[in-house]
């Protein structure tokens, strides 16, 4: 077409001009219906070193594309479902710090989203102090799935009664903490 025409003409004006390599990904009708190509434009050098041709290599790259949208839908789909569960839901590296938090559990400790992560379950002065390191602890070193009912006095200033369910889980090889917790505040009441 017309238009990928022009592209293509001036992408290669541009290497012979300038002499760069150039990849890039791009969508492309054909009569089958829209494909992915990736394609490399190199530039072809004669003995003194001038740009005199470019060569062009393209493949087809449909179904990478393809996956990689599935792949985000799904990751935007259970960010949503975690960013809209009213459970608090944290998660925390093998070393205790925390890499995920939700809207959920920010409300219920008094802060924001922002502030908790990084934080360290080995100096949240709460967790020392209700039992949750411990358990938090063991949850890491055994895999066993623990949970506890306790009472925070949280270091923004709330006081609040929980559930907590602790499970383990393993991503990229390594050890992590999941930890789910509910409000029981109104019950304890």
């Amino acid at each position: 077409p017309p238009e990928i025409a022009r592209r293509q003409s001036q992408v290669i004006a541009e290497i012979l001009a300038g002499g760069e390599t150039v990849r890039r990904d791009v969508k492309v009708p054909f009569p089958g219906g829209e494909r992915w190509l990736e394609t490399r434009l190199v530039p072809m050098t004669d003995e003194r070193g001038s740009v005199h041709n470019v060569m062009g290599v393209s493949r087809d790259i449909t179904e990478r594309k393809r996956a990689e949208q599935q792949l985000a839908d799904a990751l935007d789909f259970n960010q949503r479902i975690l960013a809209a569960s009213p459970l608090g839901i944290l998660a925390f590296n093998a070393a205790g710090e925390c890499i995920f938090a939700n809207q959920a559990v920010a409300v219920m400790v008094g802060a924001t989203v922002t502030a908790i992560l990084g934080l360290d379950i080995h100096q949240i002065q709460s967790w020392r102090e209700s039992g949750l390191l411990p358990l938090a602890e063991a949850t890491l070193t055994h895999g066993e799935t623990q949970q506890m009912e306790t009472y925070l006095a949280t270091s923004y200033g709330k006081q609040i009664w929980v559930h907590v369910h602790m499970a383990r889980f393993t991503r990229s090889g390594e050890a992590h903490l999941l930890c789910m917790v509910n409000d029981i505040s109104a019950r304890k009441h």
